[in-house]
């Protein structure tokens, strides 16, 4: 216990510090203007090229999602459909087992009562002979079907637009070009919430 208190004031903690983030600073290497020049034509491309791949394979999600929907949505009538005699065929085992239930637990009162009052044999053994019946009668209680879910387009949607990737390289091609071009690029923590 005391070891999960302190994970926890430790986690409370880390949640109240400073929170920083990585700035990237660039440092051109003297004279290497165009060389830069030429690793920014080559990110924008990158980039250019990278959105429109995104927008390809979003295009292409959304085909298969509505192929999914439309697919799903037939199937969620058919479920419909089963569900509706299942809950049918529920509600009447439902009605029979409460009003076997009911009989039940009435006989077991009238007799356990009768078994103590009168201390008669027949009471006593048909009272313990009905706690049996009762116990028995519990693990065979009917369970309500389970209601089908309808499919839902932004969900699906969602679904097939993960697979698609968002992130290219371009700003890791861009600093290894610049870094091949004679400049330097330095990493800085720097503090934007919470700082001393």
């Amino acid at each position: 216990m005391r070891g999960f208190f302190l994970f926890f004031v430790v986690f409370f903690l880390a949640g109240c510090g400073p929170k920083y983030m990585v700035q990237k600073e660039y440092a051109i290497g003297q004279g290497q203007e165009a060389c830069v020049a030429q690793c920014q034509v080559r990110q924008e491309s990158c980039v250019l090229g990278c959105q429109e791949r995104l927008e390809a394979c979003q295009a292409h999600a959304s085909e298969r999602a509505r192929d999914r929907f439309y697919e799903a949505s037939k199937q969620f009538k058919q479920d419909e459909a089963h569900y509706q005699l299942q809950w049918r065929s529920y509600r009447e085992n439902r009605i029979a087992y409460d009003y076997l239930a009911s009989q039940l637990h009435n006989d077991y009162r009238f007799f356990t009562l009768t078994c103590k009052d009168k201390k008669d044999a027949y009471a006593c053994a048909r009272a313990k002979e009905l706690a049996v019946f009762q116990k028995n009668l519990v693990r065979q209680e009917p369970l309500a079907p389970l209601t089908p879910l309808a499919p839902n387009l932004a969900q699906i949607l969602e679904q097939e637009v993960a697979g698609c990737d968002k992130s290219c390289g371009c700003s890791e091609g861009f600093d290894g070009c610049f870094v091949a071009c004679g400049g330097s690029v330095v990493l800085q923590s720097i503090c934007v919430e919470r700082c001393n």
